[in-house]
């Protein structure tokens, strides 16, 4: 484990006391409202009881007007309209959003999703050419096409109409697209704030459902359709790693509600797979059990029966698909874990860390599907920026993920040259390269780092929403935490930190192979039950660490088992101080 720099958020004590009386909460709780933007009681109120009505306009945002008025030409001329989403869970869920919309008015539209291997990511010539063969008269892109500018051209050339719905940053131009909608196109009174690519979609469908007449506006159905969407889009929303603010937040909000008394043949028996039907479903249950099954799919085969699992009301169908997802997933946990395998020896062995800042290298075996996992594990193993390359034949294609202080697409756009294409976000971000000029993506990419990157910034830093002893946990504190979900991208679980505790008894690994911790940490009178995943690297530092300074940091878990509770201290980082 790398050593981790603790970063306290500043405390505010004056705005804790006035949120604390006014809302009826802890100082701590108030101060876990203000670490995560709040100031006033307003606010606090909105973040803490998100309403629908605090969604914006969908006609507010830019292209929207041209998208609606183009379908509603397509639907009165009876046109053929294609829906093309991504093959990961935001493009896949997306795409279902708007096939169930056309369904709804009486339309059966069909759906493509490109394979990610054979044809890769958005839109490309291959199915264009298949589109308009197909006499389609309209595509409709989910979570993809707004880097597609040679491809929209084209289509729109040979007389195919394109509506680009995208959520990823746009380049210098946009495509010559019908319509372009974008949250990242600022319009005037409406700020540039991230949505997913199913959210995009859903604020499509609901610009589009306002043209309905008022008959139907009030309707079971329609009111149904628009509840059960938002089940969908916090799928998309949590698996797309979305900052869970604003917009977000609300949609995500009743979407985990929706989620739990779904309507969807499939969706209820990828829940049930997933042991999770009856339960309390939170972001992480997404995060773990749900996005990682669908997203195998995409990874090792095609997405396209992800699709048909949500649209699919054949039980038969249904399980065949549940049993492939599951069985694609067992192979992608198989591969990811002999090709990370592979990359930590070669790091080890390839890699000079004291000189280099950047971590890139390409592999003839490594599949495709499995190396952006890889990569992110190995950002976070050595806290670099890190791409790992598939080669295929003369060819690569490469993902990558980042840190922090390093803007992973605006590196790549320093390197544009070198590449077939790119595109992707601050964070993560994808590449095709000619096998040449990986050894030279390479050096341009750790000359920008080396501009870039101070010492300071290759420390891995933990942010610390407060310092607290053991007597201030409690059931009510937990109570209140639970108001500030759903948690995910800037909206983290709570972290705590406390200092001066003791090891009680004996520390125990466990997990499948010991590579997990368990221990009694006490302080004063208070003592709770410790797990650190995937730290067992520390067992011997606690058997030894009598008469020493242990601080510790942590997320707060209610841990249920057979009809009891306990209060469980999930461990981010240990320091061990001798005196």
């Amino acid at each position: 484990m790398l050593s981790k720099k603790w970063y306290y958020s500043p405390s505010d004590y004056k705005l804790q006391r006035i949120l604390s009386d006014s809302l009826g909460f802890s100082p701590v709780t108030a101060q876990l409202l203000i670490n995560r933007g709040v100031r006033t009681v307003a606010d606090a109120k909105q973040f803490l009881q998100p309403q629908l009505s605090s969604l914006s306009d969908p006609l507010e945002m830019a292209g929207m007007k041209k998208a609606c008025q183009r379908i509603d030409q397509a639907l009165q001329k009876n046109e053929k309209i294609i829906i093309y989403g991504d093959y990961d869970v935001d493009g896949v869920v997306g795409t279902v959003l708007l096939v169930n919309l056309f369904k709804l008015m009486g339309r059966s539209v069909d759906f493509y999703i490109p394979h990610r291997i054979e044809e890769g990511y958005s839109l490309n010539r291959q199915a264009i050419d298949k589109f308009i063969k197909d006499k389609v008269d309209l595509v409709v892109t989910v979570d993809c096409g707004v880097s597609s500018i040679d491809e929209v051209t084209y289509a729109q050339k040979q007389g195919l109409d394109i509506i680009v719905t995208d959520h990823h940053r746009c380049g210098a131009k946009l495509p010559e697209a019908v319509a372009v909608i974008n949250p990242m196109i600022a319009t005037a009174g409406n700020e540039v704030r991230p949505l997913s690519g199913v959210a995009v979609a859903f604020k499509l469908v609901w610009a589009i459902t306002q043209g309905f007449s008022s008959a139907k506006k009030s309707s079971r159905e329609f009111h149904d359709f628009l509840m059960e969407s938002m089940s969908l889009v916090a799928l998309g929303t949590i698996a797309d790693v979305t900052p869970l603010t604003f917009e977000n937040r609300i949609l995500t909000s009743y979407g985990l509600q929706s989620l739990a008394q779904t309507k969807i043949p499939g969706l209820k028996a990828l829940m049930e797979q997933c042991r999770l039907r009856g339960t309390n479903i939170i972001t992480s249950d997404i995060s773990f059990r749900i996005a990682p099954r669908l997203n195998a799919g995409g990874r090792l085969g095609s997405a396209r029966m992800c699709v048909e699992l949500f649209l699919s009301s054949s039980e038969q169908r249904i399980e065949e698909i549940i049993n492939d997802l599951e069985g694609a997933n067992r192979r992608r946990q198989k591969i990811q874990k002999e090709i990370l395998k592979d990359v930590q020896m070669r790091v080890e062995v390839e890699c000079d860390l004291e000189r280099e800042k950047v971590i890139v290298l390409a592999g003839k075996d490594w599949h495709p599907g499995v190396i952006g996992i890889v990569a992110a594990r190995i950002a976070e193993e050595y806290y670099r920026p890190t791409f790992l390359i598939s080669l295929m034949g003369e060819s690569g294609k490469g993902s990558g993920r980042s840190i922090p202080s390093f803007h992973l697409y605006d590196a790549l756009a320093g390197c544009q040259e070198l590449l077939i294409s790119f595109g992707g976000h601050a964070y993560a971000a994808g590449v095709e390269i000619d096998q040449k000029m990986v050894p030279r993506l390479k050096e341009k990419l750790d000359q920008q780092a080396r501009k870039q990157l101070s010492p300071e910034d290759l420390i891995p830093t933990l942010g610390i929403d407060a310092e607290i002893p053991f007597v201030a946990i409690n059931r009510p504190l937990l109570g209140e935490i639970a108001h500030l979900a759903p948690f995910g991208e800037s909206n983290p679980e709570p972290v705590f930190s406390t200092s001066k505790i003791e090891v009680a008894g004996t520390p125990k690994l466990m997990g499948r192979n010991n590579n997990d911790l368990a221990f009694f940490a006490k302080q004063q009178n208070q003592t709770f039950r410790a797990v650190g995943f995937r730290m067992g690297g520390l067992m011997d530092a606690l058997l030894n660490s009598e008469g020493k300074d242990i601080s510790i940091v942590y997320n707060l878990k209610l841990n249920r088992w057979r009809g009891e509770e306990s209060i469980e201290l999930i461990l981010k980082d240990v320091k061990i101080v001798g005196k």
